[in-house]
């Protein structure tokens, strides 16, 4: 009896260590004992994810878990990840905490699927009772400016304004009067990470809370942009995600002989996790090719055709000059140009070109200096059966 009871504990005690295992797995969590659970979504916060949400505000900045933690696929890569009602968390053991875990910008998301586009949105006016953002041209005011500063990411070496804008990131519209999934009318205003409603009728503490983005967005499907051939791509860095030590946009190259301004947007993007986004305050119609943005070295077959695709919009209604070319001492070779029509959305354009010709070293270029505003490209392709 007393050899029998050993051998159910060492069955039990394996089972339980196995079970650890497992959990430590999918939750990123060294024990099982480190697991927080939810009766009301019946779902589990452990490891690096529960310190997270516990330290940064907990139910009601994120509010409940809604899925396990689970291995997730994006443009960057596959990692853990776990959807909350009010965002979604994702796992990057290589950086260094708290940036170890990275919020969705579920506001962009949220917006995009209902077909509304920011950059369009009325702007602000700067006051001295508000916060101003000149990156997206909006402003916090009461009631929510004291709820953004009262709340941000537990980084001890950020001061409270840049603790705020870790959490919650920069606003996206002015506050304005909507109606949310509920069916309440409120003051919203919508923020890269978060959407704050105003609940006049609440108590005190409970007047500011934020939409449940985390669950809208895994609700609602969003038209995907039409997707690229499924062949190699030749173009390299074609999201402009960066390419380890070297600049962001490498092996891109620009030409700006009328002061256009080249930045990764991390405000907007059509694959991945930002775009690039040229400004330009001065034009010359006659000679766009004066701001342009180029990627070298691609090599054309005669009889071959190929396929150019991009994902593209604009500040306003323009067009842009998109090529293959090559540049002599003293001319320029086209061998395919197109002038495809933006808008304020993102919308993918696809052309496919015959070579008539072998060629080396053909530069893809995009000329934007036709108009003033801004430019957005990115997911470029240029592919071959």
């Amino acid at each position: 009896m007393f050899t029998f009871r050993r051998l159910i504990l060492v069955l039990v005690l394996s089972a339980l260590c196995i079970g650890n295992t497992a959990t430590s797995r999918v939750f990123g969590a060294p024990l099982q004992q480190d697991q927080r659970c939810f009766s009301e979504t019946n779902q589990c916060i452990s490891g690096r994810f529960r310190s997270y949400w516990e330290q940064n505000g907990g139910l009601p900045v994120f509010g409940f878990p809604i899925t396990a933690a689970a291995d997730e696929s994006n443009a960057e890569g596959n990692f853990l990840t776990q959807y909350f009602e009010r965002n979604r968390f994702e796992l990057h053991p290589e950086k260094a905490a708290p940036y170890d875990v990275l919020l969705g910008r579920l506001g962009d998301v949220r917006l995009k699927q209902q077909g509304r586009d920011w950059f369009t949105f009325p702007k602000g006016q700067q006051t001295g009772d508000c916060l101003g953002f000149p990156e997206t041209g909006h402003s916090i005011c009461e009631p929510f400016k004291g709820y953004w500063e009262d709340h941000g990411l537990q980084d001890p070496a950020l001061a409270q304004y840049a603790r705020s804008l870790a959490l919650f990131g920069l606003p996206l519209s002015e506050a304005a009067m909507e109606t949310n999934e509920s069916g309440d009318n409120v003051i919203t205003q919508w923020f890269e990470r978060a959407r704050f409603e105003y609940h006049p009728n609440n108590p005190a503490d409970f007047r500011i809370l934020l939409g449940l983005l985390g669950n809208e967005t895994r609700t609602t499907s969003t038209p995907p942009l039409p997707v690229t051939p499924p062949s190699a791509n030749m173009i390299e860095n074609a999201s402009f995600e960066g390419n380890g030590s070297r600049p962001w946009y490498a092996p891109w190259t620009t030409r700006n002989d009328l002061g256009g301004i080249f930045t990764k947007d991390f405000t907007t993007w059509a694959d991945g996790s930002n775009s690039i986004r040229v400004s330009m305050a001065r034009s010359n119609p006659r000679e766009p090719w004066l701001v342009q943005l180029r990627h070298h070295g691609l090599s054309i077959t005669g009889g071959k055709r190929y396929t150019i695709s991009f994902a593209a919009k604009a500040s306003n209604a323009r067009s842009i000059d998109v090529l293959l070319q090559k540049s002599g001492v003293s001319s320029v070779k086209e061998y395919s140009k197109q002038q495809p029509k933006l808008t304020t959305l993102w919308t993918r354009y696809t052309y496919t070109y015959v070579a008539d010709t072998t060629v080396d070293d053909v530069t893809l270029a995009f000329n934007v200096a036709e108009t003033t505003g801004h430019v957005w490209l990115d997911d470029v392709w240029v592919t071959t059966p």
